[in-house]
This record gives structure tokens, sequence and C-alpha cells, in this order.
């Protein structure tokens, strides 16, 4: 007489646990695809806007990349010698923008603190863009022809100065 063994259920159980180890396999690949895809539109994002007064140091490398190299060496040079009275300039013009935007955000608003704060953002402006009118027209001076017409064709193309 042939004893016959009654069904294991031993091999069903090993077939769910492997379909579970396949399903746990594709799922843990489609999650590091999204992450992956995640972090690459992370990095390769623009950089957010920047609010705020525009940066001088970066206008004036742009405009220095539109000049002939010869110019360029000339422009730069003219321009790193006028690089610390530009960038306290810019510094006193971003205290200042700071202090007009906390002024107009200020709870309670007083109209009176609002608007002497921009009168200083108005004068740290203005002292910026003399300075850097003055450093430009000494620099177009040691310019070729060409090199002044770049210059003063600089920002005829609308772009962004705060990048």
């Amino acid at each position: 007489m042939r004893v016959t063994a009654l069904p294991d259920s031993r091999p069903s159980r090993r077939i769910a646990v492997a379909e579970w180890w396949r399903f746990g396999l594709w799922a843990s690949l489609a999650l590091n695809a999204f992450l992956l895809a995640l972090l690459a539109a992370r990095l390769l994002a623009p950089p957010p806007p920047h609010h705020g007064p525009p940066d001088v140091q970066r206008v004036i490398a742009r405009m220095a990349a539109t000049l002939p190299p010869e110019d360029a060496a000339r422009f730069r040079s003219v321009m790193t010698g006028r690089a610390p009275a530009l960038q306290a300039a810019q510094d006193r013009l971003r205290a200042a923008h700071r202090t007009a935007a906390a002024a107009i955000g200020a709870v309670p608003f007083r109209a009176a603190d609002a608007e002497a704060a921009m009168a200083a953002f108005r004068a740290a402006w203005l002292d910026l863009a003399r300075q850097l009118g003055q450093a430009l027209v000494v620099a177009a001076g040691d310019l070729s022809p060409q090199g002044r017409a770049r210059l003063a064709a600089f920002g005829e193309t609308p772009r962004n100065d705060h990048e």
C-alpha cells in the first residue's frame, strides 16, 4: 500500500514570499528612480530669483565679458581699483533696502518712517549709480572704439541683472 502525502502548505508559502520579494524589488527600483529624478531636478533647476538691488560685481563681470580681450583686461583693471568703493556703496544700498522693506512692513505702519527709509534708499541708489558711472567713464577712456561701442550697447538687450 502506497501512502501519498498530503499537499504541504510550504511551497505555496514560498511562492507568496517570492512574489513579495519581486514586488518589493520593483517598488524599490521605482522609488529610487523617482528620488533620482527629484534630485536631478533640484540640481538642474535655475536658482530662485534674487530680490533686492542687482549685484554690481556681476554686472561688471558681464560687461567685461562683452569686450574684446585687450579691452576687457583694461576694463577689469580700472574696475578692480574701484571695487572697494563700489562694494561699500553696494553694501549701503542693500542695508537701505532692508531698512525700507522693514519700514514698509512694520506693524503698526508709520508713513514718516517709511518715507525716511525710502529717501535713504534713493540716496544710496544714487550714490552707487554715481560711483559706478564715474568708474565706467574712466574705464571707457582706456578702451578702443570697438570696446566703447560694445560697452555702450551693453544694456540694449533685456536681461535679469539679479543673477
